[in-house]
This record gives C-alpha cells, structure tokens and sequence, in this order.
C-alpha cells in the first residue's frame, strides 16, 4: 500500500503542475508624467491578449490566449478594435472630483501583433506569452502656462490629480513623474485610485511631509506586491522552499540554508533589475523548473544525518555545506526569475532602489509564510521516526515530478 499512497502523490502532483498558469503573468506597469504647463501622458504597459479577452493576467490559462494568438486576422483586428475603445472608456483621470478629458493616442495594432508573433527563434516555434505592449494616453489638467509647481499628496486626498486604470488589468505599479517633485512608484490593486497630487503647495501639510507619506506608501506596497510574487502567485519558489524544509527540519539547518538562498537571490535580482546583468526568461525558467527538481531529488538519494560519533558530525558538517553551495548557486537562478517582474514594468532609476528592497523585503516574508505553514502541517512529525520514509520520500518524489514536468514544457515552449 506504500507504493500506492506515493502514486497517487505523484499522480496529483502532476495533475497540479497541468492546472498550474503555464505562462509567467507580469503586472502591468504605468506611468504618468505632467509637465509644468499641465500636459500629461499615461503610459500603460500591459498584458494585451488577458486585456482584449478582459481577463485578469494572473487568472486566465493559457488556452483561450493561444485561441486569441491563433485566431483569424479579423477576429484579432475586432478585439484589439474592442480593447481601445475599452481602455479609453474605463480610465479615468480626475482633478478635484472632476473628471480630465482624455486621449487614446495609441494602442496595440495588429501589425504590433504580427511583429510580436514573429519574435521566434525557430519557424516552428510558438511566440512567448504574455504579450507586453504599450498604449499612450494624453491629457491637459491646465491650459495656463503658469500653473503652480505640483505636489504629491497622500491617498485618500479628496484634492489633487489622481488615476484609475481598468480592474481587469489587475495589479498595476504606477510611476509618477511630475516637476518639482521626485519621482514615486506604488502598485496599486485591481481597481484602486492612486494617491492624488495637488497643484498647489497646503499651509496644512508642507512638501517634505506629503513626499514621506507618498515615499511610506510606495514603499509599503511593494512588500505586499514581494509577498504576493511568492505566496499565493510564486507556486515554483513555494516548492523550492517547500524541498529545502523537507529534509531540513531542523532550525539550524533550515536557518543556514535559506539565509544563503536569501543572500543570493538579492545579489542577482539587484545585478539584473538595474540592468547590469541580463539574463532571457527562456534560460531562467527552465534552470528554476530544474532547480526545484534537484533539491527534491537530492532529499530522496541524500542519506539521513546520524547524530552520534565524531566521523558523522563531520558527515553531516559536510552535507550542510554541500546543501548550503547547492542552494547558493539556485538562490542565484532565482534572483533572476524574481528580476523579470521588474524588468517588464521599466520603473525609472531614481525609484528603482526603493522598490527593489521593498519586493525584496516581501519575498523574505512571502518564504517565512511557506515556512510557517511547513511547520504548522509538518513540523510535528520531524523527530518521528517514519518521517522519511512517509514524508520526506512522497513529498520530494511529488516535487521533483514538478520540477522536471515544468523543465520540460518550459524549454518545449
């Protein structure tokens, strides 16, 4: 009957791994810029095929985004068509309460579409989801051209320029670049208005405390877009973590093991955010499918540590840095996956480095949680001598079965 019970383990692993989402949703990214006459831009990058079929990118599957890509020229031309007129009805740019006359200047066409389907390195090879592009939106809050320096406001102001983007474009990190003030970035949920800016300066509340607010806010909700980025969105960095705590259990160990995976993502997720280091999402997310599988496959050959005797201490000393080198090399491969939900969103420079520690703090947070709920589910049964063999051994045959389905079908596009 053992048999049987890690069968079906495997079974619904891989059942899992098939309704997994198969394409790397990215959030989508704006920014809005005013000039000191009152002239503004709003630049939307987004998911085009999850907009047009007016879905969510972190909820649609994969197949009607492939019936959209392979659909008839007309039946593209129609949706892109709908999808305009759609974003200019639903975006909403107010000043005081009242509603600024906006202006879609450009949005995805489907020659953009057939540019992006030729992006291939093979002919037989299918492009890559999602499909990121950019629509340009044009406003004028004033006609005067000595309009009062701007000022950020903290959200929930009643005054003040403020956006609101379509719900189903889902998380969006907004960018704010206006004159007079430095440059901020937030992630607003599905929906949300941002924070407003004012045009004039409030004996209420000086420059220096609205841009600590809006610099708190940002920053704050980066954390959360970090946290969500693992649990409930990261399903791979959940069963990487999920494959360290297996045979790790202890506190030592496990501390070891994720401060040097910690300490190595957050080299490479700096290096690739900021441009300095550039690495294709069609090499990184095979090698984390595949690291995901090795840590597992490493828990079932690995031999049990033996507590007794000079000659295992030194034994287990020696899996411990082993383990420790193995995860520092993936740690490295997984700062890269985390880059990519930077690299799509383009956030200015002078807002990058808080945004980056703010995500960073967050994935930290987001690896406690899977930790704390490993423990909660598991952690009782550690010292118990069937653990091995009855938790250790089915959950990592199941996650290296992940591991490698994902490997597969990653390089298999």
């Amino acid at each position: 009957m053992r048999w049987l019970a890690r069968l079906l383990v495997v079974l619904a692993a891989v059942v899992a791994a098939r309704s997994a989402l198969a394409h790397p949703a990215v959030r989508c990214a704006a920014m809005l810029k005013v000039n000191a006459d009152g002239r503004g831009t709003l630049t939307i990058r987004f998911d085009v095929p999850a907009f047009v079929l007016n879905e969510e990118p972190f909820k649609i599957a994969d197949e009607p985004m492939w019936a959209f890509v392979d659909g008839s020229v007309i039946e593209v031309e129609r949706l892109l068509r709908d999808g305009a007129g759609r974003l200019q009805r639903h975006v909403r740019v107010r000043t005081d309460g009242a509603d600024v006359p906006i202006v879609l200047r450009s949005f995805p066409t489907l020659a953009d579409f057939d540019r992006w389907k030729s992006d291939i390195r093979t002919p037989d090879e299918k492009p890559r989801l999602p499909w990121m592009a950019e629509a340009v939106i044009e406003f004028e809050v004033v006609s005067s051209s000595k309009a009062p320096t701007p000022n950020l406001l903290p959200q929930g102001s009643g005054s003040g320029l403020t956006v609101r983007l379509p719900e189903v474009l889902g998380d969006i990190v907004l960018a704010v670049e206006v004159p007079g003030a430095e440059a901020q970035a937030m992630v607003l949920k599905p929906g949300e208005q941002s924070p407003g800016f004012q045009w004039k300066r409030s004996a209420a509340s000086t420059a220096e405390t609205r841009e600590e607010q809006q610099v708190a806010h940002g920053f704050v909700s980066f954390i959360r877009m970090g946290i969500e980025h693992i649990v409930p969105h990261g399903l791979d960095h959940m069963l990487f973590i999920l494959g360290l705590y297996l045979a790790s259990p202890g506190l030592r160990s496990l501390l070891i093991l994720v401060t040097t995976f910690t300490l190595a993502h957050s080299v490479t997720l700096a290096l690739a955010a900021t441009g300095l280091v550039v690495a294709p999402p069609r090499v990184i997310e095979p090698l984390i499918a595949i690291s995901i599988a090795a840590v597992a496959i490493e828990n079932i050959v690995t031999k049990p540590k033996l507590a007794d005797g000079e000659q295992n201490q030194k034994r287990s000393i020696r899996q411990d840095a082993v383990r420790a080198a193995i995860v520092f090399a993936f740690g490295l491969v997984h700062g890269l996956g985390f880059a990519s939900a930077f690299e799509e969103m383009e956030l200015p420079r002078s807002v990058l480095v808080p945004a980056l520690v703010g995500f960073n703090v967050g994935v930290e947070v987001g690896q406690l949680l899977v930790l704390c709920g490993a423990f909660v589910l598991i952690g009782w049964a550690a010292k118990k001598t069937w653990y091995r063999r009855g938790v250790v051994i089915p959950g990592s045959i199941a996650i290296a079965c992940v591991g490698l389905y994902w490997a597969v079908t990653r390089v298999a596009g």
